[in-house]
């Protein structure tokens, strides 16, 4: 057995942390741009390194069979990775506030990183999307920072454990 190779353990974990997100994501998704998910792959970051792709394109995979595979799904494929690398600059970290400011500006820069994929629609086309999405932005922004503030010292608890 080599370095490599993953513990059914930390398999099991990984799987459950990306049904985590994806019920996480479905049950609030009523609330527009109010969601853990952002908190979920920090944490899985902070935890699992390079293994938190795992859930995360589990999740993005999962995401696409219940909203349908669209133009929005494309930025699904690289936009929680953009998270994940932030995260994993701030790998030895554990200030919920630093890592509430990180979700904060994920949150207000989510509707730019996924407008990319609609610029094959022309500039105009991706210049309406992002505009017509600030407000969820800013909604996102300040919903990601309450949310990783409240709930990272509790969750990484959790976490640090598995």
């Amino acid at each position: 057995m080599t370095s490599n190779n993953i513990s059914t353990r930390k398999l099991v974990a990984l799987a459950l942390i990306a049904a985590a997100m994806v019920i996480g994501q479905v049950v609030i998704a009523v609330l527009p741009n109010i969601e853990v998910v952002s908190l979920i792959v920090i944490l899985t970051t902070l935890r699992f390194r390079r293994a938190a792709l795992f859930p995360i394109y589990v999740f993005v995979l999962l995401e696409g069979l219940i909203w349908g595979f669209s133009i929005w799904w494309v930025s699904y494929l690289y936009v929680w990775t953009v998270l994940w690398a932030v995260v994993m600059l701030f790998k030895n970290e554990d200030s919920p506030f630093l890592f509430a400011l990180i979700a904060a500006l994920f949150g207000l820069m989510f509707g730019a990183l996924t407008t990319i994929p609609y610029l094959f629609g022309g500039i105009g086309m991706a210049i309406t999307v992002f505009v017509s999405g600030v407000s969820f932005d800013l909604v996102h922004c300040v919903a990601n920072f309450v949310v990783v503030l409240v709930l990272f010292k509790p969750l990484w608890a959790v976490f640090r454990r598995i």
